[in-house]
């Protein structure tokens, strides 16, 4: 029996939790203006660019995700970040990348940075969303269950980075919504564990992703 590639995405977050924290995201943008979400994985944030009359185009390296996003309508296709932003001559309003650039090299990620300031239009706004390796679950544990992560980028790197390629930064920090920043626990061990993980490592415990936006 042939074997099956190892599915890299089996540790992925829910959907309906994505949903919740990238609704503030969405936000930013204006209705018609047209957004590329690179890595758009299951097409949760071109959903919510919909519902605000935002034009979401996606792009995702996994084949199987972009033919379930098609089967729902949304406007996706496969292709690499680096690859895409070259051949396409497109003009965006904004870029979402969340949770792609710790899968890239420090120099494939300069390259992309210097790629989609050229594809934003004027004031285009461009949003990152990583993993927060002050997060000492983050650093000993999840990051790693992908094996496709490369490297972590912490926040002020990532800001000197933006700087280098141009960008204004307007906000920066880490999101209470994801990752460990509230307890998402119902079952009083689970909450349990929380407390306990808060009490021992107090600032390196439940400090969700880092996010950044920036404007060209």
């Amino acid at each position: 029996m042939k074997k099956q590639p190892f599915n890299p995405t089996i540790f992925y977050g829910d959907p309906s939790h994505v949903r919740r924290y990238q609704s503030k995201y969405a936000k930013i943008f204006l209705p018609e203006e047209t957004v590329l979400d690179v890595g758009c994985g299951s097409g949760t944030f071109l959903e919510l660019l919909e519902e605000r009359q935002v034009h979401g185009r996606g792009i995702d390296t996994i084949p199987e995700v972009v033919r379930n996003g098609l089967a729902k309508g949304l406007h996706m296709e496969v292709g690499d970040a680096l690859s895409y932003l070259k051949k396409k001559k497109d003009k965006y309003d904004g870029v979402m990348l969340s949770h792609v650039i710790e899968h890239l090299s420090p120099t494939d990620l300069i390259k992309l940075l210097d790629l989609v300031f050229k594809r934003l239009k004027p004031n285009g706004r461009v949003i990152v969303i990583t993993p927060n390796f002050r997060d000492i679950e983050v650093a000993t544990s999840n990051f790693w269950l992908d094996i496709t992560h490369i490297r972590p980028y912490p926040l002020p790197l990532l800001k000197q980075l933006f700087d280098y390629s141009g960008f204004s930064v307007i906000s920066l920090g880490h999101d209470p919504d994801t990752g460990g920043g509230r307890p998402p626990y119902t079952r009083v061990l689970s909450f349990a564990r929380y407390l306990y993980r808060k009490i021992r490592f107090g600032e390196y415990s439940g400090k969700g992703d880092i996010f950044l936006i920036a404007k060209k």
